[in-house]
């Protein structure tokens, strides 16, 4: 019986273990991906955090500084509105960069292989 087995992660297949026509069983190695694509995810997700986050600094420094410009009407409040708003997006673009980072990094394993499950 012919079964496609596609992998979770992308990248070139390295090795092969088994011959054609091989008899597998529950656990067997069936083949190994090159990990650097999927650390090039991790090490992306990981930027993107950072990113994320100083922008987030950046958005609330800003946000303090309009806060205070506003008390002594040297702005308008169009302007403290105009920096909640930024904060706000920058938050949650922090919190949308956070989810992609731990799954990328959950399987920080060197190496990406694909094991036979038999039921």
């Amino acid at each position: 019986m012919l079964s496609e087995l596609p992998p979770r992660v992308a990248g070139p297949i390295i090795q092969i273990p088994i011959k054609d026509n091989q008899a597998v069983r529950k656990g067997d190695l069936l083949f190994e991906i090159d990990p650097s694509t999927f650390q090039a995810a991790v090490d992306n997700a990981q930027a993107k955090l950072k990113q994320a986050q100083a922008a987030e600094i950046q958005a609330q420094q800003e946000l303090q500084r309009q806060n205070e410009l506003y008390q002594t009407k040297t702005n308008d409040l169009r302007d403290v509105q105009n920096a909640e708003d930024s904060y706000a997006a920058s938050v949650a673009n922090t919190a949308a960069a956070q989810p992609w980072k731990q799954r990328a990094s959950t399987s920080n394993t060197p190496r990406c292989s694909l094991l036979l499950m038999v039921t």
